[in-house]
C-alpha cells in the first residue's frame, strides 16, 4: 500500500468510527451544535487502539478509558460503554472481512 492509499484508508476508518462516536454522543453535544469533530482526539486515540483489541472488551476498555481521562471517570463508567464498545467491535470485525486493517497493510508494506 502506498502513502495516498494509506492515508484514504486512515480517512475512511476515521470517519466510519467518527459517525459511531459522535452518534452515540453520552456528552449532547451535537445535539447542541457543537461540529462533528468535537472528539477528534478521544476517536485518533481510539482507532490506534483498536489495532490491539481482540475482543468486545478490549474495545469498552479502550473506550471507557479514553473517554474518562479525556473528560471525567464519572461520567464514563465501564457499564455505559459497553453498547457503543460492542458496536464498535462489529464494525471494526466487518472491516477486517472486507479488507486488511490499515495499520497491519502500513506495517507490512
Amino acid at each position: 500500500m502506498n502513502k495516498r492509499e494509506a492515508i484514504h484508508r486512515y480517512r475512511d476508518h476515521y470517519d466510519g468510527l467518527n459517525a459511531i462516536i459522535v452518534e452515540w454522543d453520552s456528552y449532547h453535544l451535537s445535539a447542541n451544535g457543537e461540529p462533528d469533530d468535537e472528539f477528534s482526539n478521544e476517536v485518533s486515540r481510539l482507532l490506534a487502539a483498536l489495532q490491539h483489541a481482540a475482543s468486545e472488551a478490549d474495545v469498552i476498555d479502550a473506550l471507557q478509558k479514553i473517554f474518562a481521562e479525556s473528560f471525567s471517570e464519572h461520567d464514563f463508567p465501564r457499564s455505559s460503554c459497553e453498547a457503543t464498545g460492542r458496536r464498535i467491535f462489529d464494525w471494526w470485525q466487518g472491516l477486517a472481512m472486507t479488507m486488511p486493517s490499515l495499520f497491519t497493510s502500513v506495517r507490512h508494506s
